[in-house]
């Protein structure tokens, strides 16, 4: 029995090069996207010529397999801010000047010793509809409540970037976030948060809400911490 399509492998393959060609070796550039549209164009010239030879030559799969490497180019660099024309960043002049930024939580993290921390889109600037995500810092005990998935804030604050460990080997926390399409930060406290209110609820923000209610009911429970941290990581995890 044949368990595996060997086409699809060959294809993931190549698409899976095309990214790591694209995050090591390439600058941003739209010159990939011409190339794979032209790709794509010569892949139906290939075929149509191929659909009518008895004897097949390799050109179709030659370009097939080129247009998948370039796909894989393409999809990584979609996502940078430097081909995104409405990126957050585009408007930015001086990052230690204060900006009105209008955000949307999209994702709750773990907080640190001093911060809660969000991940959010920036919805607008100084009410300038923006693309982009910025990692969101509030001082602890600022707010009367944590933010929820879905609430917008108005916040007026200085842009930073998210800084590289000091100190080598350390974990890169500036990297792993790069990777999420994060390069910025803003760090705030109550005062800087001008209006608060709960965006349009999301299925996110719903399973989310169900997921801190399951929490909240095992925390009431009798079980030692050891065994409650067991069973979130088994039900939630």
């Amino acid at each position: 029995m044949k368990f595996i399509n060997f086409s699809v492998v060959k294809f993931a393959s190549l698409l899976t090069v095309g990214i790591l060609i694209a995050h090591f070796f390439l600058s941003p550039s739209l010159l990939y996207f011409y190339l794979f549209s032209g790709f794509v164009f010569l892949i139906f010239i290939a075929w149509f010529i191929a659909r009518k030879q008895l004897f097949q030559n390799s050109l179709f799969g030659i370009i097939t397999y080129l247009s998948f490497a370039l796909l894989g180019i393409i999809s990584y660099q979609i996502r940078l801010s430097e081909l995104i024309p409405d990126h957050y960043s585009h408007q930015i002049s001086n990052s230690s000047t204060s900006e009105t930024y209008q955000l949307k939580i999209k994702e709750v993290l773990k907080t640190d010793t001093y911060n809660d921390k969000y991940i959010t889109d920036v919805i607008a600037i100084n009410q300038k509809v923006t693309k982009g995500r910025v990692l969101l810092n509030i001082k602890k005990d600022s707010l009367k409540s944590l933010l929820n998935i879905d609430d917008i804030l108005l916040i007026s604050a200085p842009l930073h970037l998210i800084n590289s460990p000091l100190n080598p080997h350390q974990f890169d926390y500036s990297k792993y976030m790069k990777t999420m399409g994060i390069q910025h930060q803003l760090r705030v406290s109550n005062p800087d948060i001008l209006y608060k209110y709960q965006g349009k609820t999301t299925l996110k923000s719903k399973a989310e809400k169900l997921r801190n209610h399951i929490i909240n009911k095992l925390k009431d429970s009798f079980l030692t911490p050891n065994e409650l941290s067991i069973i979130q990581a088994l039900i939630l995890g």
